[in-house]
């Protein structure tokens, strides 16, 4: 299923080379939401600056509580005193005060995540990924009051838990422990949904963090570039691109050598852009002048991710119509072709099997080669097929049968030899199952026959349908 145009744009903004295509194309997407990948995205993230800052915050509030002298008051209580070889691990006499602050940090961001996740207020926004990891603290800084409440709640209940004399009841510190990590609970729920609701759901544009996106192809991208011009009004200078300049471009290109050079490598992002497009369509013909510059460079990996592209597009068209389809130029199929990049692995593209093309393409039909030496045209085409005058052709190319109609015997010992050392193994295949028709006003001798029969099938000697004398 071909993606839609928001994943296609959104893919290309996030993995693209070039910084100012990238900020070219922001005004499309940063309005859009980031789908489930991103949800869960922003939870994790949550969750590790949550736990990354908490670790830290644990152990300078641990430090302080046992350098203050705190574990003294906690002691008077009837529990154990804290020792300095009890401070790692921290003991029950400290633990519920000494993780409130990391119990904080590593519950409150998850728990303003849930709430973006649920109100699904998570578009695109111009803030890097550290300002969002402290944005979170930032409004809760703003919103000082409903904060300072819980905490100076949660620290009076949790001291007054562990200064009452629970043990005289029969409640251990394990149980107190309990009760104090229960009201922490509640007490951080109405954090998170401070820090949750007062947010403004600003989200990370750092392009590395859209983990599962891959670029598309170049028409891909132009067709939702188009699609996404026709339905948004904040497009910058995209509809005049796409509808007056790339045109202008694809019509009228500059040779190959100065697209890859000027345009491809040098040029600025608009031309880079074009150039990027004219190659896409460009196909076969661009294969060969991309491999010489994919191996080393500043922009080897944009050349190999052109040919990547490429070898999709071409497999995709033509895999499935190889036997439907003929060069104009070679009249031969397309056919698999295999590029080396060093120390890459090889692209693989279908075009021509003779000049590697794969822009253009005529449908087939049968293909005659015929041997004519009265006639100098190179190639008739009518209802019943394409003759194809092999005397004036002077190559191989993807025939179906052959017809000898005036020919020396010279001419066609020439042609058997040409066939005899064809390596092609498509038209090999081939030959021994294919027809020679010989007309009656054409004279060979015996062993111009048996050089034939030795290449064809079955050779007929006498005036054959369709052989025209």
């Amino acid at each position: 299923m071909a993606p839609d145009a928001r994943e296609v744009i959104i893919g290309e903004w996030a993995r693209c080379e070039d910084e100012e295509l990238a900020r070219r194309l922001f005004p499309f997407i940063k309005s859009m939401h980031l789908g489930r990948q991103m949800l869960a995205t922003t939870l994790g993230l949550s969750i590790i600056a949550g736990l990354g800052i908490g670790v830290i915050a644990d152990i300078i509030i641990t430090m302080l509580i046992f350098f203050s002298g705190l574990n003294e008051v906690l002691s008077d209580t009837g529990v154990r005193s804290v020792k300095i070889d009890h401070v790692f691990p921290v003991t029950f006499e400290i633990w519920p005060v000494g993780t409130l602050i990391f119990s904080v940090v590593c519950l409150l961001l998850p728990l303003g995540a849930v709430l973006y996740i649920v109100r699904r207020k998570i578009p695109f926004r111009r803030v890097t990924l550290a300002n969002w990891m402290t944005s979170g603290f930032g409004h809760l800084w703003r919103a000082w009051w409903p904060v300072l409440i819980a905490s100076a709640l949660m620290w009076g209940m949790v001291l007054l838990i562990r200064l009452l004399p629970v043990h005289r009841i029969g409640y251990d510190p394990q149980h107190a422990t309990i009760f104090a990590f229960l009201l922490q609970i509640i007490m951080l729920g109405y954090l998170g949904w401070v820090g949750g609701t007062q947010h403004e759901g600003a989200m990370l544009t750092d392009r590395a963090i859209i983990w599962w996106a891959r670029r598309p192809d170049p028409l891909l991208l132009e067709r939702a570039l188009r699609e996404q011009c026709a339905a948004a009004t904040d497009t910058g200078l995209w509809p005049e691109m796409l509808e007056q300049r790339m045109p202008i471009y694809l019509e009228r290109p500059p040779a190959l050598e100065q697209v890859l050079r000027d345009d491809l490598l040098g040029g600025n992002w608009e031309k880079r852009f074009y150039a990027m497009q004219y190659l896409a369509r460009l196909g076969g013909v661009a294969v060969e002048p991309l491999a010489g510059v994919a191996v080393t460079g500043k922009y080897a990996r944009l050349a190999r991710w052109l040919l990547r592209c490429i070898g999709r597009e071409t497999t995709a068209r033509l895999t499935s119509r190889a036997e439907a389809v003929l060069c104009p130029t070679c009249l031969c199929h397309p056919g698999p072709h295999h590029v080396s990049i060093a120390l890459h692995r090889p692209v693989t593209y279908f075009g021509c099997r003779c000049c590697g093309q794969s822009e253009t393409f005529r449908e087939h039909r049968p293909v005659v080669a015929v041997l004519d030496a009265r006639v100098s045209e190179r190639m008739t085409d009518d209802h019943g097929g394409i003759r194809v005058n092999w005397l004036a052709w002077d190559r191989l190319f993807d025939f179906d049968r052959v017809e000898i109609i005036h020919a020396t015997d010279y001419d066609v010992e020439r042609f058997c030899v040409l066939v005899g050392n064809d390596t092609d193994n498509r038209r090999i295949s081939r030959y021994r199952r294919m027809p020679v028709a010989v007309a009656a006003t054409c004279v060979l001798s015996e062993n111009t026959i048996r050089v034939l029969r030795s290449r064809f099938g079955r050779v007929e000697l006498a005036p054959a349908e369709g052989v025209r004398a």
